[in-house]
């Protein structure tokens, strides 16, 4: 079932009517004076390769070091194309695609089958997909860099999803946006075999049956930094995020994602609802992440941990992506000044759920949870607590992001031998000798 804008927009406006109603008790929050907003593009590699064309057009000579299209422009998928078959630049190193300011829309349908086979292919199959048509497939490591989240975005305006990154091809995205993308099987905006890391990124308005924003298989890994996930759907599981393996999110707000538990639309499914629907914001199947100074709000799901759901069951059951064992080491769910709150599920444990497998959720402290159900049992930790939020929005630096309002309990209550030394925006943490809980400093 293909969820559209319309759709998107509609359960945005009754979402933001619920928050307006809390913040009304809570007051009004005043911006800092914020950094500049806008990337630096101009001190890049001087081999880099320049996107300046808006066009989806296809590298005409692949592995030549040039990047042009039959009519000499170099446009974003023809960059990446370039990218991965010449996998280096003339001295030696991974590709940069540099994007300047615009909206890039995909509009060559995908004729090729894309993604995995399903959760337990995941780890076995390559992808298979063309680079020439629907999404932007990766296939050689590279940093692709914008000028701003605000200013260059990625649409694949649901023809497909947006990236697929292939094995070992461990691809840095920096300040752009990653929007409508609509994947079949798992993967809404990226799906990834690789180390895949994004900062000053937003991830919104995505769709697929698992991952809605980006999903992160076995052989892959996730750093998130100073990003924002938001908007996105799943059929399934994981609205916003699926990570089945390590990953670290940091400075990063998500919010407003759902996990919807509709009918399987995979091809060869069976048509009835699926039997889980955990994990609205982040569902991590993998053996260690940790969450750190990060916002975790108003995400959905039709059964619990519509903030964070863990479970390893799924990884317990996969040999080592490396050396091929039988079992790999667990770790746990890491969480550290964050804010995990106002999730709705239509269950109890809505902010956080456990369920089988090797999977424990440990509190380093000083961290907030509005129902009670994210075991937190550590000093400076706030259990059952309201945080008292604005509304997401531009509140300055490059995404989107929640204020605290002046009555919220996270206003200096992070533990500063632990926060991060500045927040989502860019604001300076620790300027009293304290510092908030959450992904942004109040001033």
């Amino acid at each position: 079932m293909r969820i559209t804008r319309n759709v998107l927009t509609k359960r945005k406006l009754a979402i933001l009517v619920s928050i307006l109603s809390l913040t009304a008790c809570g007051g009004s929050a005043s911006k800092a004076e914020l950094p500049e907003t806008t990337a630096n593009i101009t001190n890049l590699p001087e081999h880099a390769l320049r996107v300046n064309s808006p066009d989806d057009e296809v590298d005409e000579t692949p592995g030549d070091l040039i990047c042009a299209t039959a009519q000499g422009a170099c446009t974003l998928r023809a960059a990446i194309m370039e990218a991965n078959s010449s996998v280096l630049n003339s001295e030696g190193n991974p590709h940069t695609i540099v994007i300047p300011e615009g909206t890039y829309a995909l509009s060559i349908p995908n004729t090729l089958s894309t993604g995995d086979l399903g959760l337990d292919a995941a780890i076995a199959r390559p992808i298979i997909a063309s680079e020439a048509t629907g999404s932007l497939n990766i296939t050689a490591p590279m940093t692709i860099q914008g000028a701003g989240a605000r200013e260059t975005i990625i649409d694949a305006q649901q023809l497909d999803r947006v990236f697929e990154i292939h094995r070992g091809a461990d691809t840095a995205f920096t300040d752009l946006t990653i929007t409508g993308g609509y994947g079949n099987t798992m993967g809404g905006g990226i799906y990834s075999q690789a180390h895949l890391k994004l900062s000053r990124v937003l991830i919104t308005e995505n769709q697929s049956s698992g991952g809605g924003g980006i999903f992160v298989n076995p052989l892959g890994s996730l750093e998130l930094n100073d990003s924002t996930v938001s908007h996105n759907i799943a059929e399934g599981q994981a609205g916003g995020i699926r990570i089945d393996t390590r990953g670290t999110i940091t400075n990063s707000t998500i919010s407003h994602n759902e996990a919807l538990g509709l009918a399987d639309p995979l091809p060869a499914g069976t048509g009835v609802p699926f039997a889980f629907s955990q994990g609205g914001g982040i569902d991590i199947r993998g053996i260690g992440t940790t969450i750190r100074n990060s916002t975790i709000v108003f995400n959905s799901s039709s059964q619990g941990g519509a903030g964070v759901h863990f479970d390893t069951a799924y990884i317990d059951a996969l040999p080592d992506p490396v050396t091929g064992a039988a079992e790999i080491p667990h770790f746990d769910l890491i969480l550290e000044n964050t804010i995990i709150a106002n999730n709705i599920a239509e269950v109890e444990s809505a902010d956080c759920l456990t369920t089988v497998g090797l999977s424990r959720i440990l509190s380093q402290g000083n961290n907030i949870d509005s129902d009670g159900s994210c075991g937190l049992n550590q000093a400076g930790d706030l259990p059952g607590v309201e945080p008292f939020l604005a509304p997401l929005a531009n509140n300055g630096g490059p995404t989107d992001t929640h204020l605290l309002l002046p009555s919220s309990p996270a206003i200096d209550a992070g533990k500063i031998e632990t926060c991060t030394t500045v927040d989502q925006r860019g604001i300076a943490r620790g300027q009293n000798n304290t510092c908030d809980i959450g992904a942004v400093e109040s001033e």
